[in-house]
């Protein structure tokens, strides 16, 4: 019979320890990104920055060299030094592409409940952002924001005391402070990156769920989930349905040596 063990097998996957590798399909050249790295950057360069320039939050350096970053720019150069990179040709100085170029490397967006006049708390997200999102603010004089009017900031991991978070960012230099939307704000969202990005592969597919640390694949024995050998076996395979809303069941499909 059918043994449905999704319950069980999103325990185990959300301990982050596990990859899913696609039967008849190619893994993904994938990156893994780094809040730590990319916020490190930040704090690093907003030093810098307030080193050279402590009177003007308004002018940006390149980590120190003369230049200047956009506000995109500067979220996406943290990005970068957390070891994101780039699928698209969507330009990275714009916040509204960035978000796109984000959101088809697997991002996930998180609305916030703020608009105008107003400072961000945790809360605004439902306490669901982590170290290193990517917050995304449009204005209402260009909605889409496909103009580039809008901004970008990056979360540091901290809140104030009264549940505030706190952001880097250009231009207007935020180092690790809090943030008051403008008058002309029309929307904000958060976008959180996997540790390791993915492809959309559809609505049901098969693949082999496999432990990072020693390569152990996980398998199916008497409709108990365990560590398997890495010998081949048709009891390593499962099969992934979709639900409504975008999780997967996790499915075995085999009784003895027999797919039913």
């Amino acid at each position: 019979m059918k043994k449905v063990l999704s319950v069980v097998l999103c325990i185990i996957m959300a301990l982050s320890v596990f990859t899913i590798v696609p039967i008849g399909a190619s893994a993904s050249e994938n990156f893994t990104f780094n809040p730590e790295a990319a916020i490190q950057f930040a704090k690093e360069h907003c030093e810098i920055d307030a080193e050279r320039f402590p009177n003007n939050k308004a002018r940006c350096t390149q980590k120190g060299v003369a230049g200047e970053w956009l506000c995109a720019e500067f979220v996406y150069k943290c990005l970068v030094a957390g070891g994101y990179k780039k699928t698209t040709n969507y330009n990275e100085k714009v916040p509204y592409t960035l978000g796109l170029d984000m959101l088809a490397n697997g991002a996930l967006r998180i609305n916030c409940k703020k608009r105008v006049n107003q400072s961000i708390y945790m809360s605004d997200f439902d306490s669901k952002l982590s170290k290193g999102d990517v917050i995304i603010i449009l204005y209402t004089n260009n909605p889409s924001g496909s103009n580039g009017q809008g901004h970008a900031l990056i979360y540091s991991g901290d809140t104030d005391n009264s549940g505030r978070i706190k952001v880097y960012g250009h231009n207007n230099r935020k180092q690790n402070e809090t943030y008051v939307t403008s008058a002309k704000t029309c929307s904000i969202y958060a976008l959180h990156l996997m540790n390791d990005t993915y492809e959309d592969l559809g609505d049901n597919f098969y693949a082999t769920i496999t432990n990072k640390n020693n390569g152990k694949p996980i398998e199916n024995q008497n409709d108990n989930v365990v560590l398997g050998s890495n010998e081949p076996s048709e009891r390593h395979v499962w099969k992934f349905y979709r639900n409504g809303d975008g999780s997967y069941n996790i499915v075995t499909d085999i009784i003895g040596r027999r797919w039913i």
